[in-house]
């Protein structure tokens, strides 16, 4: 997915005691289900369960250049996959269960409002 032809992306990942580079990741395995609590940096104070696959299997491109695959479950998979939707424009809201996004409706709203930027 993010990695499009002729696109680069870049993301840096940092769960369970590791941190790596993903330059133009591609999800190419996944498997099983989890749902668990999510946040984000970009949208401060809010969270909500979100369903992911339990395992990935990543390729990428690593900080000295050489292409790699690894396998991740848990929070390292879930990690990777909030990233990478990043990368693709998605953020974790979109993926909320209606109830979660209802009850977050207010502070959605308010940080929306914060950051509009106003057209003219």
């Amino acid at each position: 997915r993010a990695a499009q032809a002729g696109r680069r992306t870049v993301a840096v990942v940092d769960a369970d005691g590791e941190r790596f580079a993903m330059i133009n990741p591609m999800i190419v395995e996944a498997s099983g289900k989890a749902s668990e609590e999510e946040g984000c940096l970009s949208i401060p104070e809010v969270y909500a369960e979100v369903t992911r696959p339990e395992q990935v299997v990543l390729e990428a491109t690593g900080r000295d250049g050489a292409r790699y695959r690894l396998e991740a479950d848990g929070l390292k998979a879930r990690a990777i996959q909030h990233e990478i939707d990043h990368l693709d424009g998605i953020l974790f809201v979109t993926k909320m269960r209606p109830a979660d996004r209802a009850q977050n409706k207010k502070k959605l709203e308010e940080l929306k409002r914060k950051f509009e930027t106003p057209v003219g």
